[in-house]
């Protein structure tokens, strides 16, 4: 009889240890990340298009002509990852995605590094994600996301870059930028490029541009509710909040604006 009582106590045992790993296979049980990577030969001035949700996406200089992707998946059954090139060899334009899907388990996004070649055209869409830049030396640039900064130190190209809640800050950079972003500062150092325009735009932040080596560029400074200044330029005209002013002969186009803040510009001290 005490063994017959032992081998239903085993069973039972069994039985809800079973259902428990059911449990959590199905349901919110942890998932360790996932790592996965992916390698492929691009074409001179190929496009590269980004889609990311949820996570942070690092962008770093390649050393050849070869996209590299290394992707960390939180929660890898809610995250669809893969990189689909889009035209034959050699590759003139790829897709990188990691785009979260309906599934079990809670939270989930995506870790992003991705190896860039020079001269490539570069369109990121990403939501609730931060972007790092660092190194590029591209034709062409979209770094888009919401609710995450956008970061970009030692790069050359045209860029746009854009974000709602978030800062944007770019420093030792050189080329031509549109940035825009809601509810946050926007930080420049580097230099800008004659053509074409160069845009800082924010509301409720300040704008704090330096512009090195010795811009030549004409600029139209504006603030609703702050002061705007430009340290060291020829004043063309001031009223209204509204600033323009210009470093030698105004080759160039510059624009800084925001609702809520102030609008700064200045030279960048000499290294």
């Amino acid at each position: 009889m005490r063994q017959l009582r032992k081998t239903r106590f085993v069973a039972l045992a069994l039985v809800l240890a079973s259902v428990g790993a059911l449990a959590a296979g199905c349901g919110g049980g942890s998932v360790p990340d996932e790592v996965q990577t992916a390698e492929y030969t691009l074409a001179p001035g190929a496009t590269i298009n980004v889609r990311a949700h949820n996570g942070l996406l690092t962008l770093r200089r390649s050393a050849d002509e070869n996209l590299r992707v290394k992707a960390t998946l939180r929660n890898p059954r809610r995250v669809r990852f893969y990189v689909l090139p889009k035209s034959g060899a050699p590759i003139q334009d790829v897709l990188v995605s990691a785009e979260l899907v309906e599934g079990p388990g809670g939270d989930a996004g995506s870790e992003l590094v991705i190896e860039v070649p020079d001269g490539a055209v570069l369109r990121t869409d990403t939501t609730n994600g931060s972007i790092d830049a660092e190194g590029l030396a591209i034709k062409d640039a979209n770094l888009i996301t919401t609710n995450a900064p956008v970061r970009l130190r030692s790069s050359k190209g045209n860029f746009t870059a854009s974000t709602t809640n978030g800062a944007l800050t770019i420093s030792g950079s050189e080329g031509t930028f549109w940035t825009q972003t809601t509810n946050a500062s926007i930080e420049f150092d580097g230099s800008i490029r004659t053509q074409p325009q160069s845009r800082f735009k924010t509301t409720n932040g300040d704008v704090t541009v330096r512009l090195a080596g010795s811009p030549d560029v004409r600029m139209t400074l504006k603030s609703e509710n702050g002061a705007v200044s430009a340290d060291g330029a020829s004043t063309i005209s001031d009223v209204n909040r509204v600033l323009t002013a210009r470093y030698g002969d105004g080759t160039g186009s510059l624009e800084a604006e925001t609702t809520n803040g102030n609008v700064r510009v200045s030279l960048a001290a000499a290294p």
